[in-house]
């Protein structure tokens, strides 16, 4: 969960990945109530998509409309999801209610019952209130929760994809037109997810993002400097 929603907020603290919490619940066995009724928020980003695509191995087109659905955000821009099934669950969850790609999960699944609270470029992680019903929770090291081997270079990841969507979503409400919109929607769609990742780890998977990255950037560089479009930018990172 992304959220800057202060009411979904522990205010006790906010924690770096390194941080030992009380997220282990000896009582899941597998309830599944995490998995249900979720709707699209279990949003996808590239590295998600990378590693699904990668363990299942098919493309962005044969998951589109299987596993995998595009929703228009309140920000504007088109981003893919996770599925759910006509029973509201999520069409990962196999018959034992357990996750059928659970070491392939979105980074959303791996933050629950987590969330991010993003600030001047960064984040830190925050427990959600609330968002997880069993009982006592023994402690757990955050990076051991979120099971990512290059926990640093996923994290630079994980806030620069974030700062760029909120980048996009200016460019979105305040430049371009509708007609625009939908053209700049199939490109970020067609860059990120639908052009295949033709590498073989996560190392490899990060260099072909940026290229893929710097390369919207500079297309993008002119409107980027836009007066007053540089500075909402400006502000998204305050």
């Amino acid at each position: 969960m992304n959220s800057n929603n202060k009411n979904d907020i522990n205010r006790n603290r906010f924690y770096s990945c390194n941080d030992m919490v009380r997220l282990s619940c000896k009582e899941c066995a597998g309830c599944g109530q995490c998995c249900e009724n979720m709707g699209d928020t279990v949003k996808i980003d590239p590295y998600d998509f990378f590693i699904i695509s990668s363990f299942l191995r098919k493309s962005f087109d044969e998951l589109f409309d299987k596993k995998i659905q595009v929703h228009r955000e309140d920000n504007g821009l088109i981003l893919p999801h996770v599925m759910q099934s006509e029973k509201d669950k999520c069409v990962f969850m196999d018959m034992n209610r357990r996750c059928s790609i659970h070491k392939y999960r979105p980074g959303i699944c791996r933050l629950f019952p987590l969330g991010r609270n993003y600030e001047r470029g960064t984040f830190s992680y925050f427990i959600v209130d609330g968002a997880c019903t069993k009982g006592y929770k023994s402690k757990v090291k955050i990076s051991q929760w979120l099971g990512i081997e290059n926990i640093t270079q996923y994290e630079k990841f994980v806030s620069d994809w974030h700062y760029f969507i909120k980048e996009i979503a200016i460019i979105y409400n305040y430049v371009l037109n509708s007609g625009s919109n939908t053209d700049l929607d199939l490109y970020l769609l067609k860059v990120f997810y639908r052009m295949p990742y033709n590498v073989y780890n996560e190392n490899d998977f990060y260099e072909e993002f940026y290229r893929r990255l710097n390369h919207v950037n500079q297309s993008l560089e002119s409107i980027k400097k836009m007066d007053p479009i540089k500075d909402m930018i400006d502000e998204c990172y305050m």
